[in-house]
């Protein structure tokens, strides 16, 4: 081989070994056009290695620029992908943002109105939809971050809505912030069944190391909070019992009204933690 023809492979090999870094690296713009220019280096390498018959297989290094040529192709292929994932981000996001404008300036949107109540239920759906979509982003790019979006909608008036923003939070952190805002979301709700699924939620961060503020809120939410909602917690409650929140849950089945289901369902729960506790 020629010195001209060895510098030219070797070239070669230079420029695609840094195409595959660039592409694993995602420094997308300024390795893709160097991508897109190497296959033209190799056709004029693979014309000079027609005209010269004598060269009937190729160089090692032939074959080493051929693989990372390869590699680099496929990650060119994949990176489209990546980008439509992020446009798809923002795309929801941006419609979240119009609804809730809809939801709180009543003649910002056109909705049909067949009842005075259609205009909120197509608002709900439409925000459901557009969180679920971003809990399936979340699930296929685990790195995403939606908990300002899950918190945000946490705060929602509608527990349909609470109800898959708590989907949302539960792909992520266990942290005091989103504890804080699951702990204010969940104070304003009605809804029993909404409760009951976000007691593993709750059990979750108290594992996390949030014992005395997840105790402290259900013990609060058992004495005052919604009659159903109430109940629903004390049927559910006995997962999260331990010796250090017992006596906090003992004091607030003490102060709920005699006889009553959730004062019944409490008690019940914590003599099923003593008995557990004692070998029973």
């Amino acid at each position: 081989m020629s010195a001209r023809r060895r510098f030219q492979y070797r070239y070669v090999v230079l420029v695609a070994a840094l195409l595959v870094l660039g592409a694993v690296l995602s420094a997308g713009v300024l390795f893709a056009r160097r991508a897109r220019s190497v296959p033209r280096e190799f056709s004029r390498v693979d014309q000079a290695s027609v005209a010269n018959p004598s060269r009937t297989l190729p160089s090692s290094e032939e074959v080493m620029a051929r693989k990372a040529l390869a590699q680099v192709e496929a990650s060119m292929e994949s990176a489209p992908t990546s980008r439509s994932a992020a446009g798809e981000d923002v795309a929801i996001r941006g419609k979240l943002k119009r609804l809730k404008e809809c939801w709180s300036q009543e003649d910002s949107c056109e909705f049909v109105e067949s009842d005075p109540r259609s205009r909120h239920f197509e608002i709900v759906a439409q925000v459901k939809s557009a969180l679920r979509s971003l809990v399936t982003l979340k699930l296929a790019n685990p790195d995403a971050d939606f908990s300002s979006d899950a918190r945000e909608w946490l705060m929602s008036p509608d527990d349909h809505v609470r109800e898959v923003a708590l989907e949302l939070l539960g792909q992520h952190d266990r942290s005091r912030e989103n504890l804080q805002a699951l702990v204010v979301g969940l104070s304003a709700s009605l809804s029993g069944p909404l409760l009951r699924r976000a007691l593993t939620d709750l059990r979750d961060f108290q594992q996390a190391g949030f014992d005395r503020e997840v105790s402290g809120f259900l013990a609060e939410f058992l004495r005052s909070g919604p009659l159903k909602a109430g109940e629903a917690v004390a049927d559910g409650i006995l997962p999260l019992v331990r010796e250090t929140n017992e006596n906090i849950f003992t004091e607030a089945a003490r102060a709920l009204p005699p006889g009553s289901r959730s004062r019944r369902a409490l008690e019940a729960a914590l003599d099923e933690f003593r008995r557990m506790r004692a070998g029973g």
